[in-house]
């Protein structure tokens, strides 16, 4: 599995991840109510950590989907995928915003996009 393949709105739309106007609803909408599947595969890509720490992509993906259905299981209206995905947007943006990665390893920098994605589960 060489990666994933992205709907076309969903690209777009990932034009403006960098930046906090960032709209994660019409993400989520635009991936097939995928958000945090295509954002951290993403952001991960960005930051070249699956290279960098050997990340089979497909275990990723697996894993990413596992916590979707997790995160959708019980309907929760706030802490749900739509969240995960927004929190991790925003770890990226603080990071990127106040030249945090700079001072960052890549082990940390990793650690700060899967807490976005995790913090909840």
């Amino acid at each position: 599995m060489a990666g994933l393949t992205y709907p076309p709105a969903a690209l777009s739309a990932l034009k403006e991840v960098d930046h906090w106007s960032f709209d994660v609803f019409s993400f989520h909408e635009a991936t097939g109510d995928h958000a945090l599947k295509f954002l951290v595969y993403d952001l991960l890509n960005r930051y070249d950590l699956i290279n960098r720490f050997r990340i089979p992509v497909q275990a990723l993906v697996q894993f990413v989907e596992a916590l979707e259905s997790g995160y959708s299981k019980h309907r929760n209206p706030y802490h749900n995928l739509t969240h995960a995905a927004d929190v991790t947007q925003t770890a990226h943006c603080l990071m990127l915003h106040t030249g945090l990665m700079h001072w960052l390893s890549e082990l940390e920098i990793l650690a700060m996009v899967f807490q976005g994605y995790t913090k909840n589960k």
